[in-house]
């Protein structure tokens, strides 16, 4: 938490300094609080089968073109999902970013990783008509993957009139919040591979056997490719990229363990997007494999496909339709009789433009199956209850200024 706050300090004084020299600072900021409500599981958060407004972020975030060629910005996030987050302050992303010529510019700091067309823009309400990123791709759970510390090299170029290439390569480091719902999903899977090593091995029961945990990544190499082809508003996108990670941990019994989930298959997301006067269509596809190699042994975790159709449809200034189509399926579970292998989600999305910065969301899911879901937020979940069908009711209301 120090380090947060001298990072904070330092970038005020960046953009107190700067301002002192008349250079412009564009101050930018949002407040969200959302409604979630599910008929039969948790569904992103605590409680939701009950209901529940633990649903909310608040952000402030600093721009400013420091010198043509240099920009810096940071932003500060305070959010809450269920019991994770409780509006606690953070640093949550900040670069700079310097154009070396026409073609090329380097980004070095906290960025937002190649991840789809729309992992860059996930935080901000008035760019999509969904209330958060369509999950299946763009999880919640796994913010914490789609942001990277380290360099990155990005631009653009020309091919003939008609064709434009936006590229990206980056390499560096994630370290995860503990306090996330990815990395308590972690510790919750390995305390139950620790206990029934500790069963087996010494004749104990130890629910909960991990006293210490560390979890991260190191040295990620990942890339994206944007094509923006001759035919208007149509553009194509491929991003890869492998977040290998590394679990050190302190057990009661076993001592110290490490375990390495090996991504088999890198995150691949092939995607499409149409846009013609109202009318828009998304298309992207999520391919990957993960391996947790243990000093218990390998596990084979997930070999996962995860796809979504979405149209769009925007009626006049106010209001926006949406209809989307989506699913993930872990490939391991298939033909075992499991709830768990696949979700299936339709989605009907309502946006209303209330003002220039209000916008109100609102959204039914029906669902089927609960590939995706947590178990951390859904215990004792059954997995061999077949055709199992719920849905979800989902509302949020957002300030920008």
């Amino acid at each position: 938490m120090k380090k947060v706050f001298l990072h904070i300090f330092f970038l005020f004084t960046v953009v107190l300094t700067l301002q002192a020299s008349e250079k412009k600072i564009e101050v930018h900021g949002y407040i969200s609080r959302g409604y979630l409500n599910s008929s039969k599981y948790n569904y992103l958060a605590d409680n939701s089968i009950n209901g529940t407004t633990q649903f909310g972020e608040n952000a402030l975030n600093f721009n400013t073109q420091a010198h043509p060629k240099l920009h810096l910005g940071f932003q500060i996030l305070a959010k809450k999902l269920g019991s994770t987050g409780k509006y606690k302050p953070s640093l949550d992303w900040a670069f700079a970013d310097y154009q070396i010529n026409k073609y090329i510019s380097l980004k070095a700091g906290q960025f937002f990783s190649p991840w789809g067309l729309h992992n860059e823009g996930r935080d901000i309400d008035f760019l999509r008509n969904t209330i958060i990123p369509i999950e299946v791709i763009y999880s919640e759970d796994t913010r914490d993957i789609s942001l990277m510390k380290g360099l990155e090299i990005h631009g653009d170029f020309n091919i003939g009139k008609n064709n434009n290439i936006e590229y990206r390569l980056a390499r560096g480091n994630v370290n995860f919040d503990l306090n996330s719902r990815f990395s308590l999903e972690i510790k919750d899977s390995l305390s139950k591979i620790y206990s029934k090593a500790i069963l087996d091995k010494f004749g104990q029961v130890i629910s909960n056997p991990i006293n210490d945990i560390s979890i991260n990544i190191k040295g990620m190499n990942t890339y994206g490719i944007v094509w923006n082809t001759w035919i208007q508003g149509l553009k194509l996108s491929f991003t890869n990229f492998e977040p290998d990670i590394n679990i050190y941990s302190q057990v009661k019994k076993l001592g110290p363990q490490y375990v390495f989930y090996d991504f088999a298959k890198d995150f691949e997301i092939k995607s499409l997007e149409y846009i013609k006067n109202r009318w828009s269509y998304t298309y992207e596809r999520l391919t990957y494999a993960v391996n947790a190699y243990t000093t218990i042994g390998k596990l084979n975790l997930s070999d996962g496909v995860a796809q979504y159709h979405q149209i769009t449809y925007r009626l006049n200034d106010k209001y926006e339709f949406g209809l989307v189509n989506s699913k993930s399926i872990n490939k391991l579970k298939l033909n075992q009789n499991r709830i768990d292998d696949s979700i299936t989600d339709i989605a009907f999305t309502i946006r209303a433009d209330l003002n220039e910065n209000w916008v109100l969301k609102t959204e039914f899911h029906s669902f089927q199956g609960t590939d995706t879901l947590r178990t951390t937020i859904n215990p004792g979940l059954n997995t061999t209850n077949l055709n199992d069908n719920w849905h979800m009711f989902a509302a949020k209301i957002t300030y920008s200024f």
